[in-house]
């Protein structure tokens, strides 16, 4: 049981309590509403609308240096002619207290600026003398781009406050809203998201991002209540992206993680 309670003071993000996170957020002090692509869709399911082909991607997480709450993540994304769509699954923890985590997504474009999301996570958390509790949680999500260069998103998870049962015992499943912007100067974007759980108090981030000739990439980012500090790097190499973050709780410690993505399988479009 501490493990589970050192847990629930670790995390502090909405679905990331209970979904595995992404180093490519990790690095940019988890700022997930603005992202694109399948990377950060548990955040923000809008973001699935950028997706034209087959997009496949697994990422390993080390919370604050801990094996017991390692975070291991596979997701699959997929454009259609009607939306995109896509799938995940995550383990969070070890044998002995760990979560599991299921997760549908779709989203689709309304012209060129609007994107509209909705997900589903079935979650089942797990803890000692095998006992168990499975519940759901919904997310849904909005991203506008008023011109090329600028993103607002924003993104509510678990209106319904669904919550883990274990014996008539009721164990919270977090609820949150997220709201971001994205502003892209060059090779420099400016992030930066409020979140609010519906339990405490806002938290501010704010990153910055650079990505010099579109095949590398670094990150720096600060996070507020408490204060996290964090940076990130990756490249890409033909269909092959690699990401790498690392952030700095000042009371728990140091969080890592590295992850693995493979895009536009079967694109039909000359690359750009």
């Amino acid at each position: 049981m501490a493990v589970l309670a050192f847990a629930g003071l670790a995390r502090n993000s909405c679905p990331q309590e209970v979904v595995a996170r992404q180093a490519v957020a990790i690095g940019a002090a988890d700022i997930g509403s603005v992202a694109a692509g399948i990377s950060l869709a548990s955040d923000n399911p809008a973001q699935l609308a950028s997706i034209e082909a087959l997009d496949m991607m697994v990422s390993y997480v080390l919370p604050y240096g801990l094996k017991e709450l390692a975070e291991r993540q596979l997701r699959l994304g997929l454009g259609t002619p009607f939306g995109s769509v896509g799938g995940s699954f995550s383990v969070c923890g070890d044998d002995v207290s760990r979560f599991t985590a299921f997760g549908l997504q779709y989203s689709r474009r309304f012209g060129v600026p609007v994107s509209v999301g909705f997900g589903y996570h079935i979650v089942t958390q797990y803890i000692p003398y095998d006992i168990k509790s499975t519940t759901g949680f919904s997310s849904v999500g909005f991203q506008y781009s008023p011109v090329p260069e600028c993103v607002v998103a924003f993104a509510l998870h678990n209106v319904e406050q669904s919550a883990f049962d274990y014996d008539h015992v009721e164990a919270d499943c977090p609820s949150a809203a997220q709201f971001g912007v994205r502003w892209r100067l060059g090779v420099v974007s400016v992030l930066g998201e409020v979140e609010k759980r519906f339990d405490s108090d806002p938290v501010g981030k704010a990153a910055l991002c650079v990505e010099p000739g579109g095949r590398l990439y670094a990150s720096f980012g600060v996070s507020s209540a408490p204060l996290n500090i964090s940076a990130g790097a990756g490249f890409a190499y033909g269909l092959l992206t690699v990401n790498a973050g690392v952030s700095y709780h000042r009371q728990l410690g140091v969080t890592s993680g590295v992850s693995f993505a493979v895009c536009g399988i079967f694109n039909q479009k000359p690359a750009e």
